[in-house]
């Protein structure tokens, strides 16, 4: 039903830019005019679709559409104003990568899936690849930052730490040895552990991706030859 709702409101939002685009054609040397006969052309058409709307589906069903369609369209805007744009694919400065260490770590495994879903890259073997990502270490790191009065904790600093090095095929180094590392900090309260212990774990799994995005950031800035 919510289908059927959706192509409804779609011929709806047709028929009106239509009409729209007839009367641009027309000149009216006022605007108020313009404007009043546009709309005065549109009401008829719309008043239609909308009760068909309205005895087809129920008026609560249509409004719900509504909201939802307006509730949509706000987000878009918002999105697009704070210059938000959906992720491409990324651009690299070389055609072949090989990734050593980590072999069956998360954050291993993650990075080269990313690394193989690239369209315009291929991860290979070291012999044939054009860079050598060499990932040095990786540690997690968890800090207790406050207690309570009664001694327990309060807030916890969680860290990842990753340590990399690029190198060309050649073996010269073209990134030294770096460290990056991300923090969150979680609140605990000794009366719900279990979810604390559920979301601790969300924000490592976040952590580790967050590190791979940058180390896909970073290699598509390489500087090569």
């Amino acid at each position: 039903m919510m289908r059927r709702l959706h192509t409804l409101l779609v011929k709806t939002i047709f028929v009106f830019s239509n009409q729209k685009s007839v009367f641009k054609q027309s000149f009216f040397p006022s605007r108020n005019l313009r404007f009043t006969a546009l709309s005065d052309a549109i009401e008829p058409v719309k008043s239609r679709l909308f009760m068909q709307m309205f005895c087809q589906y129920g008026r609560k069903n249509v409004y719900s559409l509504l909201r939802q369609f307006v509730m949509v369209l706000a987000s878009l805007s918002l999105m697009t104003a704070c210059g938000f744009h959906l992720r491409g694919v990324t651009e690299f400065p070389f055609e072949a990568i090989y990734v050593n260490g980590s072999e069956t770590t998360p954050l291993g495994l993650a990075l080269r899936r990313n690394l193989k879903a690239q369209q315009h890259t291929k991860l290979t073997s070291e012999a044939s690849a054009d860079v050598i990502l060499d990932i040095l270490s990786e540690r997690p790191e968890k800090v207790v930052l406050s207690l309570t009065v009664q001694g327990f904790v309060r807030e916890s600093a969680l860290n990842s730490f990753l340590t990399y090095q690029v190198r060309s095929r050649d073996g010269g180094i073209v990134v030294p040895p770096t460290t990056i590392v991300v923090h969150r900090v979680i609140t605990y309260n000794e009366n719900v552990v279990l979810s604390k212990e559920v979301e601790e774990a969300a924000l490592f799994k976040d952590m580790q991706a967050d590190l791979v995005q940058q180390i896909i950031r970073r290699l598509s800035m390489l500087k090569i030859g």
